[in-house]
């Protein structure tokens, strides 16, 4: 993404969190290698069968960013034999979904504050920002 999408202007994150944050550590660094995600997938349960592994629902907005990114994990996934769908909907929709949990995987950007910015802690990261019945990883 950052070669294709960002003209090679950006770093890769090596977590959740930038390190502009001061919030984490430094971690290793996993180089884009689809056999070894293919086998990681083998021994986690998860055989292609019919070649694909399982499938993957994302909502995004409508953003032409957003869509191109979409685009780029779709391949990736792809190479691991792997279903990726993607939902895209309006801002207002695409907010209560992920507001109320109604997601398997969204993607949110922040733009803006300082290198301190107290949006990781407040806002995006905070356990009171998921609802108390909302689905985990794996439900629909």
């Amino acid at each position: 993404m950052i070669e294709y999408l960002c003209a090679a202007t950006r770093k890769p994150a090596r977590s959740i969190l930038p390190p502009q944050a001061g919030l984490q550590r430094q971690r290793p660094a996993y180089n884009h290698d689809p056999e070894k995600a293919r086998q990681l997938l083998d021994a986690a349960g998860y055989p292609a069968v019919n070649g694909v592994r399982f499938h993957v629902t994302m909502k995004t907005s409508t953003d032409e960013n957003t869509r191109l990114m979409v685009a780029v994990m779709q391949q990736q996934l792809r190479e691991v034999e792997s279903c990726w769908i993607f939902a895209p909907s309006n801002s207002a929709t695409f907010f209560a979904d992920v507001t109320h949990g109604a997601f398997q995987l969204y993607s949110l950007r922040w733009i803006g504050g300082n290198e301190r910015s107290d949006i990781f802690l407040s806002m995006a990261f905070h356990s009171a920002k998921f609802p108390p019945n909302a689905p985990t990883a794996g439900t629909t």
